[in-house]
């Protein structure tokens, strides 16, 4: 409790030291309680939100090493809505966000994640603004909308030491969708090495797979290459400590598309988490 209270004031304090006001933030997602790209997503915008001042509440099913490491960072994160709470703005994620809109009369701002049916974006007047992570999306949803990248925390991943060995590093949630990328990566011949929780279990004979991690910077270490479907959160994460990555074009089966290998971009600068949150800060403060 002596621990929440100092950060809290601490927190109070760091508002005023950096903007002199600052805003009651409520972001939802359908699910905040495994490592995935949406909540990673979530996690590190709510984190840098914070950290410029702002007080930050995630709404959502909660539960695992994510909801902690977020109560850590100073993040409320909870499960149930009250509505006489008061916020600012509110920033959706997925179609299940829907039903807030009806709770609180205030700006709504909407990410949408994918060009996959389950990332259907709701067309609400009351919604501001709307927010790609990749241009691709924003036209298969046909919908005007900021184009915003996935925010990566360059503190947490930069370049490391080449490893003597190649290896290529699969980071994804074992599931359908992934199953066919993997099966070509393993046909290869090539090393690799699969990370991420189990839906599906295509991975349970594979002496290569590691469960889901906060750490994953210990499996980028020891990486030479990544591969993953779209662009995907792991392969910002690589390209920001000097990987190559093959990416696999997937339809909503699976089925492989198309695949290439791409080299790290010369500007990385739109992938910094940092000045991501800034640019939805400025959205957040343009709609209130």
């Amino acid at each position: 409790m002596i621990k929440k209270f100092i950060q809290k004031w601490l927190n109070r304090f760091k508002k005023t030291a950096v903007n002199g006001e600052s805003l009651k933030i409520l972001i939802s997602c359908n699910d905040f309680s495994y490592l995935s790209g949406s909540p990673m997503y979530v996690y590190t915008l709510a984190k840098e939100l914070v950290d410029m001042g702002n007080e930050v509440t995630i709404y959502s099913k909660i539960g695992g090493l994510i909801t902690k490491k977020a109560r850590q960072a100073g993040i409320e994160v909870i499960d149930k809505l009250d509505k006489k709470r008061k916020f600012d703005v509110m920033h959706l994620n997925q179609n299940w966000s829907a039903h807030v809109l009806d709770i609180y009369d205030i700006p709504a701002i909407y990410t949408i994640h994918s060009k996959f049916e389950c990332e259907n974006p709701v067309k609400d007047e009351r919604i501001k603004k709307y927010i790609a992570i990749r241009p691709s999306i924003a036209q298969k949803w046909s919908i005007d909308a900021e184009i915003i990248y996935n925010p990566i925390d360059f503190s947490r991943f930069h370049e490391y030491p080449t490893p003597k060995e190649d290896l290529i590093l699969f980071v994804g949630t074992i599931d359908p969708l992934r199953k066919q990328s993997a099966m070509h990566l393993l046909a290869s011949g090539k090393r690799c090495r699969f990370v991420g929780q189990k839906f599906d279990s295509w991975a349970d004979n594979l002496d290569n797979w590691f469960d889901a991690t906060w750490d994953i910077e210990k499996h980028l270490k020891e990486a030479t290459a990544t591969a993953g479907i779209m662009l995907g959160r792991t392969t910002l994460e690589g390209f920001a400590c000097g990987l190559p990555a093959i990416i696999y074009d997937v339809d909503e089966q699976g089925n492989i598309k198309s695949f290439d290998t791409h080299e790290v971009p010369e500007d990385m600068s739109k992938f910094d988490s940092k000045l991501v949150a800034k640019k939805i800060l400025n959205i957040y403060n343009a709609v209130i």
